[in-house]
C-alpha cells in the first residue's frame, strides 16, 4: 500500500502525460497487429471446420445408419470457431499474466501507475482479443449477461491500454483459467457430446476452475484492488481520480456478473446431487 501512496506523490497529470509519452503510440499497433491475427485465425478456423473430412472427425455417428447425428451448419462452425479462438487467447494470456505478475519488477513496484513493455503487450494481445470477441458475439446473439461481460472486458481493457493500472489490468487476466473449461464444455455440447464421460469430467474442472479463479482469488485480488485504492483515493485528483473511481465501478459489476455465474453453477451442482440421490 505504502509504494502505491508514495506513487501518488507525483502529481498523477504527469505521471500520466509521461505513461502515454513513452507507451500509447506503440500501443496502437500491437492491438491493430492482434485484431488482424485473431481475425485471421478465426477464418482459418472457420474453413478448417467448414471442410467435410473435419465433420466426418468431430460430429458423431449413428452406429446402425452410420449418417451424423447432427447437421453442423454454418452458425455451429462459427460458434466453435469462436471457442478455439478463445483457447489461443487463454494459452497465452494465463501463463503469460502468472509470469509478469511474479515477475515484473516495475508493475510490482508501482500496483497503479507503473507500465512495462511486458505488462503492455500483453494488454494489448488481450484487448485485441476482447475487439473481436466482442465483434463475434454480437453475431452470434450471445445470452445478455455474456454480452455486458465481454463489453465490460474490452471497456476496461482499453482504458489500461490507454491510461494506467496494468498490475491489476495483468493479474486479472489469471480469471480465465476457467475458460478453457468453458470452451471444451461449449464445444462438446455444440457437437452433441455431453452425454460423454470427458464433459462430464470437464463439468468438474469448470466448476473447481471458476468457483476457485473467478469468486476464490477474484475476492482476494478485489479486496487487495480495493484497499489500494481507498487508500490512494485521497492523493489523487482530476482525471487520475476520476479514473480510478471508474475501475473501482467496473470491479463492483465484474464481481456481481461472477457471483451470479457461480450461483448458477453451484445450483446446477446442487440439482445433479439432488437428481443422483432420487
Amino acid at each position: 500500500m505504502a509504494d502505491v501512496i508514495e506513487a501518488a506523490a507525483e502529481p498523477v497529470a504527469e505521471s500520466v502525460i509521461t505513461y502515454h509519452m513513452e507507451y500509447v503510440p506503440g500501443s496502437l499497433p500491437q492491438v491493430g497487429f492482434w485484431v488482424v491475427v485473431y481475425v485471421a485465425l478465426y477464418n482459418i478456423f472457420r474453413a478448417a471446420l467448414k471442410d467435410p473430412r473435419t465433420a466426418a472427425k468431430i460430429v458423431n455417428r449413428d452406429e446402425v445408419t452410420g449418417k451424423p447425428t447432427l447437421d453442423f451448419t454454418a452458425g455451429k462452425q462459427h460458434l466453435v470457431a469462436e471457442k478455439l479462438v478463445s483457447m489461443f487467447h487463454c494459452v497465452v494470456c494465463i501463463p503469460f499474466a502468472l509470469y509478469i505478475t511474479l515477475t515484473d519488477p516495475v508493475t510490482n513496484a508501482n500496483r497503479f501507475f507503473a507500465a512495462s513493455s511486458a505488462s503492455m503487450a500483453l494488454l494489448c494481445f488481450s484487448t485485441a482479443y476482447f475487439v473481436n470477441d466482442v465483434l463475434n458475439m454480437f453475431r452470434a446473439k450471445q445470452p445478455l449477461l455474456y454480452c455486458a461481460h465481454h463489453v465490460l472486458s474490452l471497456f476496461l481493457y482499453s482504458l489500461s491500454v490507454l491510461s494506467f493500472m496494468h498490475y491489476y489490468g495483468v493479474i486479472f487476466l489469471l480469471f480465465e483459467l476457467s475458460t478453457p473449461f468453458l470452451n471444451v464444455r461449449g464445444i462438446m455440447a455444440i457437437l452433441d457430446r455431453k452425454s460423454e464421460k470427458v464433459y462430464k469430467i470437464n463439468e468438474i474442472f469448470f466448476a473447481v476452475s471458476f468457483l476457485g479463479a473467478r469468486v476464490g482469488f477474484g475476492v482476494y485480488t478485489s479486496w487487495r484492488f480495493w484497499v489500494d485504492a481507498l487508500a490512494i483515493w485521497p492523493h489523487t485528483q482530476g482525471f487520475g481520480r476520476v479514473m480510478i473511481g471508474v475501475y473501482m465501478g467496473c470491479n463492483v459489476l465484474f464481481n456481481a456478473l461472477n457471483f451470479t455465474w457461480a450461483w448458477m453453477i453451484v445450483k446446477g451442482i446442487i440439482r445433479k446431487i439432488q437428481s443422483a440421490n432420487k
